[in-house]
């Protein structure tokens, strides 16, 4: 092909696309037209994706002051009936120990100002202030469990019969245990799978409750509230609460 021939190639190509232009131009308005709807509804979907993802986060970074500190991790549950548990069986010191630890110095916990404007409730300026982890709860209930170990915990007599003599308090207490409980589990409400399995032995299908799940890094929250912990204050000396 000569150095003519080429350039003539060259020039005549865009004269091409202009005849096709030309000749069908409500063809290409409409391709223009769907990319243009196409990219803004793109655009739109990332936006609103956005928005919702910071307004959540933004709504329990204000319920919370440990919020930047969350991670999670996977943790495997286990079934607890084949597979039991460091925290599961009959007490002993081993086992009394490593329960008091999980909320052991975290009940009263200083946080600065900015943190505390910015919980949904008002709470009292320092010395700190105060709470009430679901953990301990859960370890009192154990304790209730074995009244010859605990008696000052239980509701029933070592032989199983219930207790007609303990304080309403006691009782209310037990109560009041429960019902947290009830309350944290609704509020997180667990979206984990458990999955079935047939049962060879039961000649049935179960549910597997060895499942994968994602939790919250619970030491580091632990470790976060020790850290900050107030020991030794009298709750009897006046204060004020954050919002005043």
């Amino acid at each position: 092909m000569t150095d003519e021939e080429s350039h003539t190639l060259l020039v005549s190509e865009p004269k091409l696309n202009e005849t096709l232009w030309k000749r069908n131009p409500a063809f290409y308005h409409k391709i223009h037209l769907s990319v243009l709807y196409a990219t803004i509804f793109t655009l739109l979907c990332l936006f609103f994706l956005s928005d919702s993802r910071t307004s959540k986060c933004d709504l329990f970074a204000h319920n919370t002051p440990l919020w930047d500190l969350v991670e999670y991790e996977t943790v495997v549950f286990l079934d607890n009936i084949h597979e039991l548990s460091p925290f599961q069986g009959p007490p002993d010191d081993v086992k009394d120990e490593i329960w008091d630890k999980l909320y052991r110095n975290t009940s009263t916990t200083v946080i600065d100002s900015k943190r505390a404007k910015r919980l949904p409730n008002s709470t009292m300026v320092a010395p700190g202030t105060q709470g009430d982890g679901i953990v301990s709860l859960e370890n009192a209930l154990r304790k209730s469990l074995y009244p010859e170990r605990f008696p000052d915990y239980s509701v029933f007599f070592p032989n199983g019969t219930r207790n007609q003599n303990i304080s309403i308090h006691h009782a209310r207490a037990s109560d009041h245990c429960v019902d947290r409980i009830r309350q944290a589990t609704m509020c997180d409400a667990n979206i984990g799978a458990s999955f079935w399995r047939w049962n060879e032995h039961l000649g049935k299908w179960g549910i597997n409750m060895r499942t994968t799940q994602t939790c919250r890094n619970f030491e580091k929250m632990r470790l976060w509230a020790v850290e900050r912990n107030l020991l030794d204050w009298d709750p009897k000396v006046p204060s004020r609460l954050t919002d005043e």
